[in-house]
């Protein structure tokens, strides 16, 4: 009997962000659905030519679907039905869990969106082991052209397999970004305003034992030779106890391995940073998002310490010499011209190796997206035309869109000024006090390499 045989795509990103790493969420697919006898092959756009896909080959094709890349999405599936029409195209993540029925309008040519988490789901579609409609997750069209699906069932982290990231390996894996993604925990309790759209829906919070970390570690390294990861947890750690005890798990095996990760402020203290340091971090980026308290408590609900983030960063940036990095928003509803003035004198302050400095967008299911519809602030509903590195899409009784584009340049003006260096999309600053880092470029934490000029 024929195995089944899937295509694994992420898009492309046409502008701002470029994606070079590879795709945890499906590699994590892949290894699901290999342990079910199914053939995989993955490429990230970002990256792979997409005419040396020969679709005529697999029997589904599985689709990233991110709601800025909405337009490519679209395009990507008219070239795969005009190179066959036969192979079953399938998109899952954020967009469709937040707009499980209407994802077919957004994208005409698809056949399944799968909300939530996949790697059941996705299986099963592909097997047909069940009737598609009692599938959880699964939404399709009926025959009348109605929609119709099942809210998604949450998957047990504790037993799924490590993610194949090797089926990207297309020649290039090493030369486009050396990092190694891993998780150690899904999803992320906090509810902040701005942060991830559908990120609970999406993937519940949910923490792997630290023993799992560890093994997981030691395969990649035995099977991979794998010696650098990104902890692309959302916050890592989620507990102070969980990094001891990883901590304590990976000195008692004699792991030796260098990482980045991101972090919350109010999870940092001299202890953490510590063991962060004796681990072998290389980067630590923290979401600090405004230097105004009202700003960070009020709006943001964040809930942190920015004259403790100053200490953090001081501590671990200049005592203990880990490459520290905050990041930073301007445009956020309920802010003035002065709050942004006040943001980018805290940023200077900060002694950070790195600052980076993006505009809000209120990207679907998100609160900002709610309030930002309710009271007409939205000067741009199309998402696909959502640029946090390009451009302004909201205005709000205290500023207009291209208030917040003239200050995002004013930002670039003084920090250049000041001799910090910049990224080639602009967002990034190289503190100059700090040259191992201003004059390379650098591999940040979401995985994109920078170019550092003046």
């Amino acid at each position: 009997m024929k195995r089944p045989r899937v295509c694994l795509l992420f898009p492309e990103f046409r502008e701002g962000f470029v994606m070079r790493k590879v795709p945890l969420g499906l590699a994590y697919l892949a290894a699901a659905l290999e342990r079910e006898g199914i053939d995989v092959d993955g490429y990230n756009l970002c990256c792979d030519p997409l005419d040396s896909i020969r679709f005529d080959a697999y029997d589904a094709v599985g689709i990233t679907c991110l709601t800025p890349l909405l337009e490519e999405i679209r395009r990507l599936c008219r070239t795969i039905r005009s190179a066959d029409p036969r192979p079953v195209i399938v998109v899952g993540g954020p967009h469709p869990t937040y707009r499980p029925q209407a994802v077919f309008d957004d994208l005409p040519d698809i056949d399944y969106a799968i909300a939530g988490e996949g790697e059941v789901a996705f299986p099963a579609l592909v097997l047909r082991s069940e009737d598609h409609a009692r599938i959880p997750g699964v939404h399709y069209r009926r025959p009348d052209g109605t929609i119709a699906g099942t809210p998604p069932a949450r998957v047990d982290i504790h037993t799924l397999p490590y993610p194949d990231q090797r089926i990207f390996d297309h020649g290039n894996l090493e030369r486009r970004n050396p990092f190694r993604a891993i998780l150690a925990a899904r999803g992320c309790p906090y509810r902040c305003l701005n942060c991830q759209p559908m990120l609970d829906r999406v993937q519940p919070a949910r923490i792997r034992t630290p023993e799992e970390v560890v093994e997981e570690i030691r395969y990649r390294q035995e099977s991979f030779g794998e010696t650098y990861f990104g902890f692309v947890d959302s916050e890592f750690p989620l507990r102070k106890s969980w990094l001891v005890e990883f901590h304590r798990r990976i000195r008692a095996a004699r792991i030796e391995f260098r990482f980045h990760a991101n972090a919350r402020e109010d999870l940092l203290d001299e202890e953490v940073l510590r063991i962060f340091l004796d681990l072998g971090i290389q980067r630590l980026a923290v979401g600090i998002e405004s230097g105004v308290p009202r700003v960070v408590d009020e709006i943001l609900r964040k809930g942190i310490d920015l004259d403790h983030a100053l200490r953090m960063f001081a501590y671990g940036q200049e005592i203990l010499g880990i490459r520290m990095h905050g990041h930073f928003m301007i445009g956020i509803p309920g802010e003035t011209r002065r709050d942004w003035e006040e943001t980018l004198e805290y940023a200077r302050r900060l002694p950070a190796a790195s600052i980076e400095f993006n505009m809000l967008t209120p990207w679907p299911g998100t609160a900002f997206w709610d309030l930002c519809r309710e009271k007409s602030y939205l000067v741009e509903e199309d998402c696909a035309r959502f640029n946090e590195k390009r451009r302004s899409v909201i205005r709000t009784e205290a500023f207009s869109n291209t208030d917040v584009e003239a200050f995002y340049r004013e930002v670039r003006r003084a920090l250049v000024g000041d001799g910090y260096g910049n990224s080639d999309d602009g967002s990034v600053y190289f503190h100059p006090g700090y040259a191992e880092v201003a004059d390379r470029g650098e591999i940040s934490c979401a995985g994109t390499e920078t170019v550092v000029r003046k």
